[in-house]
């Protein structure tokens, strides 16, 4: 099939006919790089179909990197907005990823979903406003200020922690926040997402070794695999 002839279906009258041809969006190979408009009406013409809104995500995400329009960058980011489903969201962020552009929309909406449920949604969207970490650093901290230390995971912490490399200031600053709200708060999640983050911010201090300790000591299993996941994700 042609990129005119998928096209031509993608505008079809028919619900069910566009469906069928979002679905062939998402099949490698598929000729998508000249049917980006048409991928985007379809989530215009089904604003409330999570199916057709996950399908146009990965379809945009599909598009052959640095031929994805600014409107498509940008439908990619309405798709990250927390009022989509999450699944939704993750392979939105996970778009804008592949496609290592991040609009300015998608700053706060990438930083909120710092604080999903799903681990797995929450590492692409670390993964994506690492790229724009400096333009992301004021959704960052607003996302992890609005949070309760209770509430605190690795990525959001990471997210924050990464956001403070710039200077010694914002390192210094970041890392008494860390350090007065995980006083009297529970091992986890805050203790773990806590040390993770003060482990990226002083490589060379006690925090790594806080959570060796619990990796090797904790009585609990949910504990010292906690620590030894927070210590993975320090390399």
């Amino acid at each position: 099939m042609t990129g005119e002839q998928l096209a031509g279906q993608l505008r079809a009258a028919s619900a069910e006919e566009r469906f069928k041809a979002l679905m062939q969006c998402v099949e490698p190979d598929a000729p998508i790089d000249g049917c980006i408009a048409e991928i985007i009406q379809c989530a215009v013409r089904a604003p409330k179909d999570p199916l057709v809104l996950q399908a146009v995500a990965v379809a945009l995400g599909g598009v052959t990197p640095g031929r994805l329009t600014p409107q498509g960058l940008e439908m990619l980011s309405a798709l990250s907005d927390a009022t989509q489903p999450d699944h939704v969201r993750a392979f939105a962020a996970h778009g804008l990823f592949r496609h290592k552009q991040v609009p300015t929309s998608a700053l706060s909406r990438l930083a909120s979903m710092l604080t999903l449920p799903d681990a797995a949604a929450r590492k692409i969207a670390l993964l994506t406003l690492t790229m724009v970490i400096a333009a992301a650093t004021p959704a960052i901290a607003q996302t992890v200020a609005a949070m309760q230390p209770q509430a605190w995971n690795v990525e959001a912490m990471s997210a924050l922690a990464r956001s403070a490399m710039s200077s010694e200031k914002h390192r210094h600053d970041v890392e008494q926040f860390i350090v007065r709200s995980m006083r009297d708060a529970p091992l986890l999640p805050t203790g773990i997402a806590g040390y993770s983050a003060l482990a990226q911010i002083r490589p060379d201090g006690p925090a790594v070794s806080a959570l060796a300790q619990v990796a090797s000591q904790a009585p609990e299993t949910e504990q010292w695999q906690a620590a030894l996941a927070a210590l993975t994700t320090l390399g």
